[in-house]
């Protein structure tokens, strides 16, 4: 099940840019945009962090989907995921641009959660190692 989840995602970030919400910080080279369902953002050239992120999500996909096939792995694939997405994830939140969901002490509410992700994670793994327990598939 752990390849579906950035799969599932990958849609979503496609349809968080056609939908206009996070719609990237301003940006005056490379791929940019300027034409957005958001008012405040027309008119600028904006970095596409959406799709960037929906790329991210594909070439988890791939990550996940390969690791299944090949059988590596076994119940530490949504560990993997939640380890390399919340990494992800809290880098591409520097190019978001959208403040209206919360910033605090510099950083914002998704970077807070990624943290909190990338640490459950870890203790999991942390535990599993020392206390020789197997877990299910995942």
């Amino acid at each position: 099940m752990a390849p579906a989840i950035p799969l599932f995602h990958f849609f979503g970030r496609i349809g968080c840019f056609l939908g206009g919400c996070c719609y990237g910080v301003p940006c005056s080279f490379g791929f940019t945009y300027t034409h957005n369902l958001i008012e405040q953002a027309n008119g600028v050239s904006r970095f596409p962090i959406q799709l960037v992120e929906a790329a991210f999500n594909l070439a988890l996909f791939f990550l996940l989907w390969t690791l299944q096939k090949k059988g590596k792995f076994q119940g530490k694939r949504l560990v993997l995921y939640l380890l390399c997405y919340s990494v992800g994830r809290f880098v591409f939140e520097f190019g978001r641009g959208d403040t209206y969901r919360g910033i605090w002490f510099g950083l914002s509410t998704s970077q807070y959660i990624s943290v909190g992700l990338f640490l459950v994670a870890v203790v999991f793994l942390l535990y599993q190692r020392f206390t020789g327990r197997a877990t299910q598939k995942l």
